[in-house]
């Protein structure tokens, strides 16, 4: 906020300047504006700045940028949180969705179609994580839970934008299939009104620095589903303590 009440006074310094020397110069061709005009003239157009203050609070708050402080903090929360996941210290699915710089991006509910649970993982999905907890009841029901942490491209956060894997059911067997996805950034080039009320002046380079955060798929099983052999030693499968 105090970055922009500054750029809204900059802005007036520059807009009363502006009119102290124009209007001198269209004198000659408008002579019948006075001095008295003029002056009408320039407190119109601060009026009208300052009636569009209020403005301000009425803007939406939620937004896509971040300032430094609350992305290393998002950055930081995700980070530790996918390490207790590592580490089979899961909390309840209900207390993921609450930490903040992890977001669940997709849930799915499957009927469960056979006595055994087999896992169908394609190399090109890369190193992603798929944590299977057992439930304390047999309910029937598979639950599959996606989760991503938080992805920044500069100041910038698209967490939410971020696809998940796409994800079916069907003869006992769980299959996972890659998505390809694509996001354009575009960088603009600030000029000077904004540069001035930044620290990124003096020097530096122009590249977006990033982050990127782990995907993780989180699995609840009904309590006597079998699961395949063969699948638990899959490298991207992992067996977790029950609910």
């Amino acid at each position: 906020m105090t970055t922009i009440v500054s750029a809204q006074l900059s802005l007036i310094v520059i807009i009363i300047i502006a009119i102290a020397f124009i209007v001198p110069k269209i004198g000659s061709k408008l002579a019948w504006i006075s001095w008295k005009g003029s002056l009408m003239i320039s407190g119109l157009y601060l009026g009208i700045l300052l009636m569009l203050v209020p403005l301000l609070f009425l803007l939406p708050k939620a937004n896509l940028t971040q300032n430094d402080e609350n992305r290393d903090r998002a950055v930081k929360l995700s980070q530790n949180t996918i390490s207790d996941l590592y580490r089979h210290d899961l909390p309840a699915e209900k207390d993921l969705d609450k930490i903040p710089g992890l977001y669940r991006n997709s849930s799915h509910n499957f009927k469960v179609d056979s006595e055994k649970l087999f896992f169908n993982v394609p190399a090109n999905i890369g190193l992603y994580p798929i944590l299977v907890a057992r439930k304390n009841v047999d309910d029937g029901q598979i639950d599959v839970s996606t989760y991503v942490a938080t992805q920044f491209i500069k100041d910038i956060d698209y967490t939410k934008f971020v696809l998940p894997p796409i994800i079916a059911y069907h003869d006992g067997t769980l299959s996972f299939k890659a998505t390809h996805q694509s996001l354009k950034f575009i960088q603009g080039t600030a000029d000077f009104t904004v540069n001035q009320f930044r620290n990124q002046n003096a020097g530096g380079t122009n590249g977006l620095s990033t982050s990127f955060g782990d995907r993780i798929v989180y699995i609840r099983v009904p309590q006597s589903l079998e699961i395949d052999n063969e699948t638990k030693t899959n490298s991207n499968v992992q067996m977790i303590s029950s609910d």
